[in-house]
C-alpha cells in the first residue's frame, strides 16, 4: 500500500460519528426540485448550536454547492444531494467553530447524520505566487488531513479535505480547519505542484505561502479522475485518493497527489520516460497502470478502485415482538488494537436492514443504538479479508421511565411593599490603582511553535529544508534565556505514527518526552559558545530558523526510506525539552 493510501485514512465507507442524537426533520433547507423530486437524497441533522444564533451558522455539503442556515432549533434538512461520497460542514460566519462529517449517499432516501457539535477550529491562508513572485490566480489548494491508519484521532469533525482556489491577487484563505496536522498542495496547469506539512491550531491562523516554478517545455504531465466501484457496479469519484507515481522498474515514489471532490488529479512537470502511477484509498482499494509520459504533452488515465474488504450484514428487531427496527444506529467498533475506537456506522432502514461494507480484517464489536426507544445491543465478530457476514441483532424495548408530567403551581398573589426612602451616600473619592506590568513566568504560555518542510514527501537523498517558526502570540514583549548561543534544535525520529493529537490539540507540547530512538540530531557535532545569550521577542513578532538537512543520520549514513517524526526543539531555559512534532516521509515503505 502507497504512504498515501496510509496517511490518508479518512476516506470513509458510510459515516465516521463521535456522538450521534437521534433527530426529526422541520429544518431549515434548500427548496427540492419542482414537482416534487428532489433528484438525489436528502440528508438532515441537528446542530448543537450551544447559544450561537442560527443565521450565523451554514451547513453545507462540501464540493457541492448546497447550503442552508439550520432553523431556530437547530435542525437542517439539505435536499439533492447527489449519489457518492461527501462530508458535511457546519460553520459559523467568522469560521471561528466548525464540525465535518464524512458520509456516503447511496439510492436510499434519507440519511439522518444525528446530532453535529461545533468545536473550536483554526485558518490557513497564504499566497501563491510564480518562482518571479508573480500572483497566480485560479491556483488549486488542496489541504489533506495527516492521520495515519486506524489512528483514535480519527473523529466526528475531521473532514476528507478541504479545497479553495487562488483570487486574482494570488491569495486564499480557508477558515474552520480542524485543529490537527495537513497536507497542503498547491498546483495548477503549466507549473509544478508544490506541497508543504504544517499544523493548525485552535482559534490562530498559520500562514502558507507558495512558489510554484513553471513547467520547462520538455516536461509533460498527466491527469484524470479516479473512481470506486460499488457492489452493484456504479461508479462514483473518489475524493481523497492518493495518486503516486513511480520509475517503472524503482520502489521510490517520484511524485504524488490527492484527488479532489469531483476525483480528478493532476501532476506536472514530470520528465519523460515509463512510470507506474497507483491510485489508492485505504476504503476504496488500489488500481495499478503502467504509463508513458510525453515532454509537452498531457497523458489522460482514469482509475477505478473496488475494495477486496469485507461487509457486515444483518437485520436489527424487537427482542419482544421480532418486529423490524427502523432507524437504528449500528456501529462498527475496532478491538484490534490496545485500546478500542469507533470506524463507522450504518443506519437501518424500514426492514431493519443495515450493511457495513470495506471492513479490515480483525475483530470488532458491532453496536445497536436507538436512544430513548430500545437499550443497547451488541455482538463481537472476527473478520477475515473478503469475507461476507451475516450477523443480527435483538434489541429490547427501554426499561427506563418515561419523562413525568406535571401541573404548574398556581401562581401567587401577592402585594407589593411600599417603596423605601434613602438618602443616598457621599460619592467616596479615591485614587486609581496604576495599570500592573505583564511579564509572563512562563514564556512557553505565550508561544506558538510550528516546525514546516517544503514537501511531504522527499527521494531518497533529496535535501530537506525545515522552517522553524516560533510566534509571540501575547501582548506583553517576552524575553526568552538561553543557556549557550544555541536557540534551538531538530531530532528525528521513527514512525509517524507516534503522534499525539487529541479531540482539539494538534501537536505535542511537552515538558518530558519519553526516550526513543533518535537518528539524527541538527547539534549533533556541532560546537556552541558557553555564554548565556538573551532573545526579547515583542507581540506578534515570528522567530524564523531555517535549516537544510541532507538526510545523513548521526552516523553520516543515508536515512532509509520510512514514515519519521521531526521534533522542534527551543531550548530557552524555561522551555527545554518543549517542542513541536511534524511527519515526514522519506522513499517509498
Amino acid at each position: 500500500m502507497s504512504r498515501g493510501s496510509r496517511v490518508l485514512a479518512l476516506v470513509v465507507v458510510v459515516l465516521f460519528i463521535f456522538s450521534i442524537v437521534g433527530c426529526s426533520s422541520g429544518g431549515g433547507s434548500n427548496q427540492p426540485a419542482p414537482g416534487g423530486s428532489t433528484g438525489g437524497n436528502t440528508v438532515k441533522g441537528h446542530v448543537d448550536l450551544n447559544g450561537v444564533p442560527p443565521s450565523e451558522v451554514k451547513v453545507s455539503v462540501e464540493g457541492t454547492g448546497l447550503e442552508v442556515t439550520p432553523d431556530a432549533n437547530g435542525y437542517f434538512e439539505i435536499f439533492n444531494v447527489p449519489e457518492g461520497q461527501h462530508t458535511v460542514s457546519v460553520q459559523t460566519e467568522d469560521g471561528d467553530l466548525a464540525s465535518y462529517l464524512n458520509f456516503i449517499s447511496s439510492s436510499g432516501g434519507d440519511i439522518d447524520v444525528g446530532e453535529l457539535s461545533l468545536y473550536y477550529c483554526g485558518n490557513i491562508s497564504g499566497q501563491v505566487t510564480t518562482s518571479q513572485g508573480q500572483a497566480l490566480s485560479g491556483a488549486r489548494i488542496a489541504v489533506y488531513p495527516l492521520i495515519s491508519s486506524g489512528s483514535q484521532d480519527v473523529n466526528a469533525y475531521t473532514p476528507v479535505l478541504l479545497e479553495t482556489q487562488t483570487d486574482s491577487n494570488g491569495s486564499y484563505s480557508l477558515t474552520g480547519v480542524p485543529a490537527m496536522s495537513y497536507q497542503v498542495i498547491a498546483s495548477k496547469d503549466g507549473f509544478e505542484q508544490v506541497d508543504k506539512t504544517i499544523a493548525v491550531v485552535e482559534r490562530a491562523t498559520f500562514t502558507c505561502d507558495f512558489q510554484l516554478p513553471a513547467v520547462s517545455g520538455d516536461k509533460g504531465s498527466i491527469g484524470g479522475t479516479v473512481y470506486y466501484k460499488t457492489a452493484d457496479g456504479s461508479l462514483y469519484a473518489a475524493p481523497g485518493s492518493s495518486v503516486t507515481l513511480y520509475a517503472s522498474s524503482g520502489s521510490d515514489a517520484l511524485s504524488s497527489t490527492v484527488t479532489g471532490w469531483d476525483g480528478t488529479y493532476s501532476i506536472s512537470g514530470l520528465p519523460p520516460g515509463s512510470y507506474r502511477a497507483v491510485a489508492a484509498s485505504d476504503t476504496f482499494g488500489e488500481d495499478t497502470e503502467n504509463v508513458s509520459i510525453s515532454g509537452g504533452s498531457r497523458t489522460s488515465r482514469d482509475f477505478t478502485l473496488q475494495s477486496q474488504g469485507a461487509s457486515i450484514h444483518g437485520l436489527v428487531k424487537d427482542a419482544q415482538t421480532d418486529q423490524p427496527i427502523e432507524g437504528a444506529f449500528v456501529q462498527l467498533e475496532s478491538l484490534s488494537s490496545s485500546s478500542s475506537y469507533f470506524i463507522f456506522f450504518s443506519i437501518t432502514d424500514q426492514n431493519g436492514a443495515y450493511t457495513l461494507e470495506n471492513v479490515s480484517a480483525g475483530n470488532y464489536k458491532v453496536n445497536a443504538f436507538k436512544w430513548g426507544s430500545y437499550e443497547d445491543a451488541s455482538q463481537t465478530v472476527s473478520v477475515t479479508t473478503g469475507a461476507v457476514l451475516t450477523l443480527d441483532l435483538r434489541m429490547e424495548p427501554s426499561t427506563q421511565p418515561p419523562i413525568p408530567t406535571f401541573s404548574p403551581l398556581p401562581e401567587p398573589s401577592y402585594s407589593p411593599l411600599p417603596e423605601p426612602s434613602f438618602s443616598p451616600l457621599p460619592e467616596p473619592s479615591y485614587s486609581p490603582i496604576p495599570e500592573p506590568t505583564y511579564s509572563p513566568s512562563d514564556p512557553s504560555l505565550s508561544f506558538l511553535m510550528t516546525v514546516t518542510t517544503d514537501k511531504s514527501t522527499y527521494s531518497v537523498g533529496e535535501n530537506v529544508q525545515i522552517t522553524l517558526d516560533l510566534l509571540n502570540y501575547s501582548t506583553a514583549p517576552v524575553t526568552l534565556h538561553f543557556p549557550t548561543s544555541q536557540q534551538y534544535d531538530l531530532v528525528l525520529t521513527p514512525g509517524a505514527s507516534g503522534l499525539s493529537y487529541s479531540d482539539n490539540i494538534s501537536f505535542e507540547l511537552v515538558s518530558m518526552k519519553s526516550k526513543v530512538e533518535e537518528l539524527w540530531r541538527w547539534s549533533n557535532g556541532q560546537t556552541f559558545t558557553q555564554v548565556q545569550t538573551d532573545l526579547t521577542v515583542q507581540p506578534g513578532e515570528n522567530i524564523i530558523y531555517t535549516i537544510n538537512w541532507d538526510q545523513k543520520d548521526n552516523s553520516g549514513q543515508q536515512i532509509a526510506s520510512g514514515a519519521y517524526n521531526l521534533d522542534g526543539i527551543i531550548t530557552a531555559n524555561s522551555q527545554i525539552g518543549a517542542m513541536y512534532t511534524t511527519p515526514i516521509f522519506i522513499g517509498s515503505y
